[in-house]
C-alpha cells in the first residue's frame, strides 16, 4: 500500500513536469512568433516610409521641373511657392502659412517660371515685350527686351526663342533658338528657325524647323540630328521616347524611341502632361459625323505601352491634374469636373469646382478683391487660407 502510494505521488509529479514544459514550450513559439510578427510590421512601416520618401521627392523634383521649364502662373519649389496675378508676384510660405507680394511689373504676365532663386516672366504677345527677371526681395530687371513665347530655365542658362514673326492660328513660337546666362549675357545662338515648341532633356534639346523638320541637336548647338522629315512637331520627350505629332499623316500622335528609332502611332492629335511622376497623352477619335471623342493614355515610360484609363466625349484635352483617384478636368464654362478613376463616375466637388491652379497633389484659389489664396489637399479635401 505505501509503494503504491509513492508511485502516485511520482506518478503525478512526472504529469506535472510534462504539463510544465508543454507550457514553455508553447509561451516560447507563441514569443518568437510575435517577434516575427513585430519585424514584419517593423518592416512592413519601414517600407511604407520609404515609399513615402520617394513620392515626397518625386513630386519635387516634379515641381522643379515643371516651374522651370512649363511656364505658369504658379510655381513652387522646395517650400517656396510663386503666384503670378495680373502684374503682381507674390511668394507663398504654405509652411509658415505667409502671403507678400513682392513685385508689381510694367506688364501683364503670361507665364512665369521659378528655379529657386529668382522669378523670370514674359507677357503675351502684343501685350509688351521682354524677359523680367526678379529677385526673392522684388528687386526686377528686364534682363531681354525682344519678343519671346517660351522660355526653359536650367541651372545656368535661359534657352528662350527670339520670336520672329506669329503664328496666328496656332499661337505658337516661331524663330531662333538661343540661350544665355542668367542676367540676359553671353547669348549662344543653338539653332535656327525653329516652328513651336522646344524640348530639353539632359543634353539634348528636341525641335522642329520652318521647314517642317524635325531635329535632335546638343544643348550647345553642336551635333544637329535629322529624326523626320515631314510635318512633324515634338510634344514632349519622356525618357527615351520622343512624342510628336504628324501633320502629314491625319495629325497621327507617335512615340519614337531615342534609342532605337523604333517609331509607332497611339491616336490622334495629342497632348502631353505629366502629373505625379507619370506621363498621359490625351488623343482624340474622329467618328464619321465628326463627333471627337477623347481617350486619356498613361505612358510607360521603360516599354513605350500606354494604357487607356479614361475615355469621354466631354472632357477634351484641358485636363488640368491627375492622381491615382481622380481626373481633374476644365469644363466648357471654365469650371473643373472631377472624374473616379477606379468608378468611371463623374463626382461633385464644390471646393474644386473654381479651382484655377494645381501642382503637386494640390488645387488653388487666389481671390483677387481680398488677395486670399484658399490651397485644397486632393488627398484629405483638407482646406486652408493664407
Amino acid at each position: 500500500m505505501k509503494k503504491f502510494s509513492s508511485d502516485f505521488i511520482l506518478a503525478i509529479i512526472l504529469a506535472i513536469l510534462i504539463v510544465v514544459m508543454i507550457i514553455v514550450i508553447i509561451v516560447k513559439k507563441d514569443d518568437k512568433n510575435i517577434q516575427v510578427s513585430n519585424n514584419n510590421n517593423i518592416v512592413e512601416n519601414l517600407s511604407q516610409n520609404t515609399e513615402k520618401t520617394e513620392t515626397k521627392i518625386d513630386n519635387s523634383a516634379e515641381e522643379k521641373r515643371k516651374s522651370m521649364t512649363e511656364g505658369s502662373l504658379i510655381c513652387k519649389i522646395d517650400n517656396q511657392t510663386i503666384l503670378a496675378q495680373g502684374q503682381d508676384i507674390y511668394t507663398i510660405d504654405e509652411q509658415n502659412k505667409q502671403k507678400n507680394k513682392i513685385a508689381t511689373l510694367e506688364i501683364a504676365i503670361s507665364k512665369m517660371y521659378f528655379d529657386g532663386q529668382n522669378i523670370y516672366c514674359i507677357p503675351e504677345y502684343n501685350q509688351g515685350t521682354g524677359i523680367y527677371k526678379t529677385d526673392l526681395q522684388g528687386n526686377t530687371k528686364k534682363i531681354y527686351t525682344g519678343i519671346t513665347l517660351q522660355i526653359w530655365l536650367t541651372d545656368n542658362d535661359i534657352y528662350y526663342v527670339n520670336q520672329i514673326g506669329y503664328d496666328t492660328i496656332n499661337r505658337n513660337p516661331q524663330g531662333t533658338l538661343n540661350k544665355m546666362d542668367k542676367d540676359g549675357n553671353n547669348i549662344v545662338q543653338i539653332a535656327n528657325s525653329i516652328k513651336n515648341y522646344f524640348y530639353i532633356q539632359g543634353d539634348k534639346i528636341y525641335y522642329t524647323t520652318q521647314t517642317r523638320q524635325m531635329y535632335q541637336i546638343n544643348s550647345d548647338g553642336t551635333n544637329p540630328v535629322l529624326l523626320a522629315d515631314g510635318r512633324k512637331f515634338p510634344l514632349g520627350i519622356q525618357g527615351k521616347y520622343l512624342i510628336y505629332i504628324d501633320y502629314a499623316n491625319q495629325e497621327m500622335t507617335n512615340l519614337f524611341n531615342t534609342e532605337t528609332a523604333e517609331d509607332k502611332s497611339i491616336g490622334i492629335a495629342g497632348n502631353v502632361k505629366q502629373f505625379l511622376g507619370k506621363t498621359y497623352i490625351t488623343v482624340t477619335t474622329t467618328s464619321d459625323n465628326l463627333e471627337q471623342t477623347y481617350t486619356i493614355k498613361q505612358l510607360n515610360e521603360e516599354t513605350g505601352e500606354t494604357e487607356d484609363i479614361y475615355t469621354s466625349k466631354e472632357i477634351g484635352t484641358n485636363i488640368a491634374f491627375i492622381n491615382e483617384k481622380q481626373i481633374y478636368y476644365v469644363k466648357q464654362d471654365g469650371t473643373i469636373g472631377i472624374i473616379n478613376r477606379e468608378t468611371q463616375q463623374e463626382e461633385q466637388n464644390e471646393e474644386i469646382k473654381n479651382a484655377q491652379y494645381f501642382i503637386s497633389n494640390k488645387a488653388y484659389k487666389f481671390d483677387s478683391q481680398t488677395a486670399k489664396l484658399e490651397i485644397i489637399d486632393l488627398s484629405t479635401n483638407q482646406k486652408e487660407e493664407i
